[in-house]
């Protein structure tokens, strides 16, 4: 009897291992899995974070009524420069940066401005790049400046693009972002300037 059952055991024994291995590339592909899915939770989570900390370390538009610290930088061609409005004028600034695919899309608007505007504003870009990066936002700026520290500071500068009209120094009106059909409506009454629309086609250049 224990000669007969010594094979049964044997059979069983091999079955189970065959059993086994069969079921590795089963458990390899459940690992692999496992360890993707954690990966894309992972990278999911981190870009959520990063997006939750840029916008909480984005800075606060500066107050409309708040008095408007100096306006100091350097033109795009290194002069450094302290733009004052004009005698019973108002000087606006409008702030871009070189990547900024909103501000391109805005070109059509601002160049508008630039030309079309009726109330005797000064009209300044400021550029938030370097003068390597930095190109005037359209034709018909009375200036294009990168700012200093103070004026960067001061203004809570960040956001682009942003439009601050600052009148006997003091904040008088700030548009924080392109310019939608509001805004468009808002700056149309302000400067008396038609605006086209924006370009959705329009994308950041590079200075030649």
């Amino acid at each position: 009897m224990v000669l007969s059952a010594s094979p049964l055991v044997s059979v069983g024994e091999d079955s189970h291992m065959s059993t086994a291995k069969g079921d590795r590339p089963f458990d390899y592909v459940l690992l692999l899995l496992l360890g993707l899915s954690i990966s894309i939770n992972f990278w999911q989570w981190s870009r959520t974070a990063a997006v939750a900390n840029a916008a909480a370390e984005a800075p606060a538009a500066i107050a409309v009524g708040a008095g408007a610290p100096p306006i100091k930088g350097r033109t795009l061609d290194g002069r450094a420069v302290s733009v004052t409005a004009p005698a019973g004028g108002s000087v606006a600034l409008y702030v871009y940066s070189p990547d900024c695919v909103w501000c391109a899309r805005n070109t059509a608007n601002i160049s508008a401005l630039a030309s079309g505007r009726r109330n005797g504003t000064k009209l300044v870009g400021v550029c938030l790049g370097t003068v390597n990066t930095c190109q005037a936002p359209a034709a018909g700026f009375d200036d294009t400046i990168i700012p200093g520290p103070e004026t960067h500071a001061g203004y809570k500068l960040g956001s682009t693009p942003q439009t601050i009209v600052v009148v006997n120094d003091r904040v008088d009106r700030v548009w924080t972002g392109a310019y939608s059909p509001r805004i468009a409506g808002e700056i149309e009454s302000y400067f008396g300037a038609k605006l086209p629309g924006l370009d959705p086609n329009a994308a950041p250049t590079k200075p030649s």
